[in-house]
């Protein structure tokens, strides 16, 4: 397989794996800064049922900004280089990397390792240290065949209390793999395999067309599953659903009833996303109602242009789709939330920028009868490069003002300022993490970013941001035979 291909989607931008120590700085003030959306009103489109022939509107021209508002105190960080390596050998690579706010797990970090497995990390000391390993399928690793066949794991999700679900897929199209698995993030129940291998979607009304113009039947099989995560008793799983030759067919997100105990799926209601190649889904959660809504990034092909599409849950219907200007690649598509709930951001596949979204309005949407197209969330876009980028993640700071944005085609890990103002500030860059490799031949890539819980210096030691490095060259290794490692990065401010 190529080094960038539609793992892309599910967490698996590179192929290769290894781990070593390091330092770099965080440089006030650099980046070009922000552009924002004027705004616009909602337009009733057709609603979730098929991408329509024509590309969604853009969003509107963005008018020159001042670029945010500096921060009020000088922010520094330091790369910490190999805080964790002791990880799978090659062939295997990281998937996801995620802590989660809930009480009982903030200690923890879970690293989704390709082959199959999941580990967890303590973060109660001021270095991470390996807890458990969950193997998610009772066959052990998954196969792997020549030419780059197999299965591979994706993604990792959420479902009530500390219930986890990781996510796999299989490569070429057709073959057997796809699956769910869900697991109790403390070890206390068998992992459940649901397995997608045979899952169809299906659609009602005009035939619907691939990307490259072809009909697609109903039922149509689906592919390359993207991510899972459990609201309202009902499971969601996303697929990018590629061809044979590569082409997109209609992207989907199917849902299915899922009782606690549930260890076989029944049928699913099949929802049509507005565009192609959605990747992970977003869990919101209103701050004023407790009303949750699911968030997916579609990246379009085609005709059809990128757009981020919200999902009522509790209907299983799409109430709103927002244009956004290409293609949010970073966490295989995820919108990154604020603590408060109030903005979005998603990091650009192929340019250095941060999309914005307005999230305020979303209990409002989840009233809607059928899908508005509206361009109106969408805020503007920070530029933090012109030149090579590629936003593979983005981690918010405990308190809420800072996000961090990683460039894997530098390996470089970028701080933006949210504390005052219509648009992040970026506040600097933290390099190093690219040791003696060339990131742009996918060599030592900064990849991954997850934020640990509470206060730095208060409720733990160490660095506040994990980050998870991959292709690391033989020459920038800790551990033989491994390609991966977690660094880490400590700022003065948080």
């Amino acid at each position: 397989m190529r080094a960038m291909d539609a793992h892309d989607h599910h967490g698996k931008f590179f192929s290769g794996i290894a781990a070593i120590v390091l330092a770099g700085s965080l440089v006030a003030g650099c980046g070009p800064g922000h552009t924002s959306s004027s705004g616009g009103t909602s337009a009733a489109s057709t609603g979730p049922t098929a991408p329509s022939s024509s590309p969604p509107s853009p969003p509107p021209a963005p008018p020159a900004s001042s670029g945010g508002v500096a921060p009020p105190t000088s922010v520094t960080g330091t790369a910490l280089l190999n805080i964790y390596s002791k990880l799978l050998p090659k062939p295997s690579s990281l998937a996801d990397l995620k802590t989660f706010p809930d009480a009982t797990l903030k200690d923890k970090a879970f690293v989704l390792e390709d082959e199959g497995f999941v580990r967890v990390l303590g973060l109660s000391g001021p270095t991470p240290v390996s807890e458990s390993l969950i193997t998610l399928d009772s066959g052990g690793a998954f196969a792997r065949g020549s030419g780059g066949s197999g299965v591979y794991g994706g993604s990792l999700g959420t479902g009530p209390g500390t219930t986890l679900l990781a996510t796999a897929s299989a490569f070429p199209v057709g073959s057997p793999g796809d699956a769910v698995y869900v697991f109790d993030a403390l070890g206390t129940t068998p992992v459940t395999k649901l397995d997608l291998s045979t899952q169809m979607a299906s659609y009602t009304g005009p035939t619907l067309m691939n990307s490259a113009g072809t009909p697609v039947p109903s039922p149509f099989a689906t592919s390359f599953t993207a991510s899972a995560l459990i609201s309202k008793g009902t499971l969601f799983v996303s697929s990018s659903n590629f061809d044979a030759s590569f082409n997109n067919n209609p992207g989907t997100v199917i849902a299915y009833a899922f009782p606690p105990g549930t260890k076989v799926l029944g049928a699913g209601k099949t929802i049509i996303t507005s565009s192609f190649n959605p990747g992970r889904l977003t869990r919101w959660v209103s701050p004023a109602t407790g009303n949750e809504a699911l968030l997916v990034m579609n990246a379009g092909a085609g005709a059809l242009g990128a757009t981020v599409d919200v999902i009522d849950p509790a209907r299983g219907v799409i109430v709103l789709t927002i244009p956004i200007p290409a293609p949010a690649g970073g966490d295989g598509g995820t919108v990154a939330i604020s603590p408060d709930g109030t903005h979005g951001f998603l990091g650009a596949t192929f340019t250095g920028d941060v999309y914005e979204l307005d999230l305020s309005t979303l209990d409002t949407a989840l009233g809607n009868s059928s899908a508005v197209m509206a361009p109106g969330p969408f805020l503007g876009t920070t530029t933090l490069t012109t030149g090579p980028g590629s936003i593979s993640s983005l981690a918010f700071s405990t308190s809420g003002k800072f996000l961090y944005a990683c460039n894997s085609s530098t390996s470089v890990v970028y701080a933006l300022y949210l504390g005052g103002g219509v648009a992040p500030a970026t506040s600097g860059a933290v390099a190093g993490f690219a040791r003696t490799g060339s990131p742009a031949s996918f060599e030592d890539n900064s990849y991954l970013l997850a934020i640990r819980r509470g206060v730095p210096g208060i409720d733990f030691g160490g660095p506040a941001l994990l980050v998870g490095t991959i292709n690391l060259t033989a020459a920038d290794a800790t551990v033989p035979g491994v390609g991966v490692t977690i660094d880490g990065v400590a700022f003065d401010a948080n």
